[in-house]
């Protein structure tokens, strides 16, 4: 024993610190209060020893809990189990770790992640008794590393990936960042241009004649950079860079300072966006602005287009000089009660509304306009709504165009059109009245050679008076025909129209072709211009008569009929129509031809046989009666026009044969008769003497105004031509002596008809009017009723 106690090798000063009682009390201390774990683990993956901190890192309530529920470190200690024999074959080979980094598993299940430092305990033989060592949390630190990673990944994509060329520059102006755009805007690589400055490139450039037209670029970007170190504020321009390919690009460019963390400026950068493709765009848009402005200030039709309030928002050029203006942008913010008269602009401004509410487009209607000399002209006008990219109306656009010239030649063709048809008649026209006259003058010379009987005498008589009658008609016809004036919507028979019209009709469409002619049984009352529908059955027969060169039938069919929803054209209208059917059985019309037929100056005829206004002229005056036509046609088979006019009562039409039941009264007046043509001067005295009126007699207005001053208190009535030679009118006339005598009474007479006397027109001024010729009865009869009115 004692041998034993003296072989024994005495205790070194560090282990008689570490077994006195006081070390062991700051061991624990530190053990215990340590922010870091500290463990001891068998190789086989227990625990032999922990501190608290160890247990809050893998989320143990207490040590023991720790020793007692983790046995395996290698399945419940490591997400990634393999991690634990990395961990043993580094402390084999190297006896300790540092510093390493796993992900370890919390009691909850959850990962964090921790850094090891650790070293392995020996046994006398070498054995690995145990590890001991420390563990950090980390994770929190692996966030900001992670999230550092993404942040510089997702900067280096962006700025690697982004449509725009950047650069950073040191101090002294040396390239320490390009991406690869601006690497292409160069045509070199990035270890060509990094370290460098712009001019050292330029020169680079200048010298390998890589891109000399990139050096202009390259000095202007040194300026900038030394220009941003001085004042330390911002550039923002437009640049154009001539690119490697030889094209043109257009760049906008942003340069900055770039500020060290103590606010020095140590450098700039830059980002240029390639905006070529926009100043392309925009020089396409000028382009196509400039050539519309063009077409709209070069071509006839005015132009406009105005907001929700019909404030003009611009406009081309004509309209501008019609509104008095030498610009357009002159007229913008105006409205059109600025540039017409009130009652137009309130016209011009309801249009605008009606598009506008209802979305849908005004299409070639006409409407008046006040020139500057005071005269009237007509507009052709379209307006259609202005939308928005969400549909919503936001204003009118409007063309026009001035017709005025256009209608006038339009009227002049319309009158050519009948003069035209005048001149095809003369013939016809001119063979009538000559047998018309050869009835008169022979029945005259028998009445002067004397007959044998009375009987005799008065056939021929009634022979010339028949004869004088039916000329009288043809001269109305005629004149009717020849004729303009507005619509007289009087009662009227179609039978008669029909009736006084087959003559002419015959005349104009030839003896090679037959003229049929049916009437409605029970009559076919309408309210109508005669004179215009007379015009439509002569344009009608016109069309007929061209169609059937080589003759033919011409039926013209007057009836009553019932209109229903059946009936072709029709539209809305139902009830009772009168219809006139016009069929012939001529050439007939193209189906690609009749949607066309009504149109203006639309004609199939050869040049120089037709104006295109005939059906024109159809249509017009019968939407004018508030009726329609409907044309049926076969090629080959001929053509039916029908007319359809709305029906009045049988009581509306009078019959215009009707003549005077009873003989008319004569009287003891004094009448005034004033007359230029001797032989009428002479039958009017003779026809009022025989019935016992006192006759005056004057050849002129001059004589008749004499006459009227000596003898106007004894005189009740006045007749008197209205066309007077040398001198005042028989209207100007009778106005002077009814202003001296209010009672008196005239009585006009004229060979014009009524329409033609224009302003003159005594029916204008409520006056008694006999148009030439007249029936005697007629005369005594006006007469009569001219005296006996109040």
């Amino acid at each position: 024993m004692r041998a034993n106690k003296k072989s024994a090798t005495p205790p070194s000063p560090e282990e008689k610190k570490a077994a006195s009682p006081g070390f062991e009390i700051n061991y624990r201390s530190i053990f215990e209060n340590a922010c870091e774990g500290i463990f001891q683990t068998t190789p086989d993956g227990r625990f032999l020893a922990a501190n608290p901190a160890m247990a809050r890192i893998l989320g143990f309530d207490s040590v023991e809990q720790l020793i007692r529920e983790r046995t395996d470190i290698a399945r419940q200690g490591y997400v990634d189990p393999g991690k634990r024999d990395e961990f043993k074959r580094r402390i084999e080979r190297h006896g300790q770790i540092t510093a390493f980094e796993c992900q370890v598993r919390r009691r909850d299940g959850t990962a964090a992640w921790a850094s090891e430092t650790a070293r392995a305990i020996r046994d006398a033989q070498g054995k690995i008794v145990f590890y001991e060592g420390f563990l950090q949390d980390i994770t929190a630190r692996k966030h900001v590393e992670q999230a550092l990673l993404e942040s510089q990944s997702l900067f280096q994509s962006f700025v690697e990936h982004i449509r725009a060329n950047l650069f950073r520059k040191n101090y002294e102006g040396r390239y320490v960042y390009v991406n690869p755009g601006f690497c292409r805007l160069l045509g070199l690589e990035r270890t060509q241009i990094m370290g460098k400055t712009p001019r050292e490139l330029a020169a680079q450039l200048d010298v390998g004649g890589a891109g000399p037209a990139a050096q202009e670029g390259l000095i202007r970007g040194a300026d900038h950079h030394e220009m941003i170190l001085k004042t330390g504020e911002n550039i923002e321009l437009e640049e154009r860079f001539h690119l490697p390919d030889g094209s043109i690009g257009h760049f906008y460019v942003i340069k900055s300072p770039v500020f060290s963390h103590d606010g020095r400026i140590i450098g700039s950068q830059g980002i240029q966006i390639d905006i070529s493709s926009r100043k392309r765009m925009e020089e396409e848009l000028f382009k196509s602005q400039q050539m519309l402005r063009t077409i709209l200030d070069t071509i006839p039709q005015r132009v406009f287009w105005k907001d929700r309030n019909s404030v003009y928002v611009g406009c081309n050029k004509p309209l501008a000089r019609d509104c008095g203006y030498d610009d357009p942008a002159k007229l913008i913010g105006k409205t059109d009660f600025e540039t017409v008269s009130a009652a137009i602009a309130e016209t011009f401004r309801a249009d605008d509304r009606e598009v506008m509410e209802t979305g849908r487009p005004k299409l070639d209607y006409e409407e008046p306009q006040i020139k500057a000399d005071g005269s009237t002209g007509w507009l052709r006008t379209s307006k259609v709504p202005l939308f928005d990219k969400d549909g919503k109306v936001i204003g009118v656009l409007g063309t026009y165009e001035d017709v005025t010239e256009h209608k006038r030649l339009e009227e002049q063709l319309r009158h050519a059109q009948k003069m035209d048809a005048f001149g095809q008649l003369a013939a016809g026209v001119a063979h009538d009245f000559n047998n018309i006259l050869t009835v008169i003058q022979g029945n005259l010379s028998l009445l002067r050679m004397g007959l044998n009987s009375r009987s005799d005498e008065a056939a021929a008589i009634e022979q010339a008076l028949n004869a004088s009658e039916r000329a009288a008609n043809l001269v109305r016809q005629l004149l009717a025909f020849g004729r303009r004036h507005p619509m007289q919507i009087k009662p009227a028979d179609f039978n008669d129209i029909v009736a006084n019209m087959t003559k002419m009709l015959q005349r104009l469409i030839g003896e090679h072709i037959t003229l049929q002619a049916h009437y409605a049984p029970e009559g076919a009352p309408v309210r109508a211009d005669m004179n215009m529908l007379e015009q439509v059955l002569v344009n009608l027969a016109v069309n007929s008569r061209d169609a059937m060169p080589k003759g033919g039938t011409l039926s013209v069919e007057v009836a009553t009929v019932t209109v229903d929803a059946q009936t072709p054209g029709a539209g809305e209208r139902r009830g009772q129509f009168v219809r006139c059917s016009v069929a012939d059985t001529g050439a007939g019309i193209a189906p690609e031809h009749l949607p066309h037929i009504f149109e203006p100056f639309f004609t199939t005829k050869d040049i120089g046989k037709g104006t295109g206004l005939g059906l024109a002229t159809v249509f017009g005056i019968v939407e004018q009666h508030d009726g329609w036509v409907h044309v049926e046609s076969k090629v080959g088979q001929g053509t039916t026009v029908r007319i359809f006019l709305p029906r009045q009562s049988a009581t509306t039409a009078p019959n215009p044969l009707k003549r005077p039941a009873a003989e008319p009264r004569g009287g003891r007046e004094t009448i005034l008769i004033v007359e230029d043509e001797e032989a009428v001067r002479e039958l009017l005295r003779l026809l009022l003497g025989r019935a016992g009126y006192r006759i005056h007699e004057a050849r002129s207005a001059n004589d008749a105004l004499e006459l009227w001053n000596e003898r106007r208190d004894e005189i009740d009535l006045v007749i008197t031509d209205m066309v007077m030679p040398d001198g005042p009118s028989g209207h100007e006339m009778g106005c002077k002596m009814q202003a001296d005598k209010p009672s008196l009474k005239i009585i006009y007479c004229s060979g014009y008809s009524d329409d033609m006397l224009g302003e003159n027109s005594p029916l204008r001024h409520n006056a008694n009017f006999l148009e030439k010729p007249f029936e005697p009865q007629r005369l005594l009869q006006c007469v009569r009723e001219s005296l006996d009115a109040p």
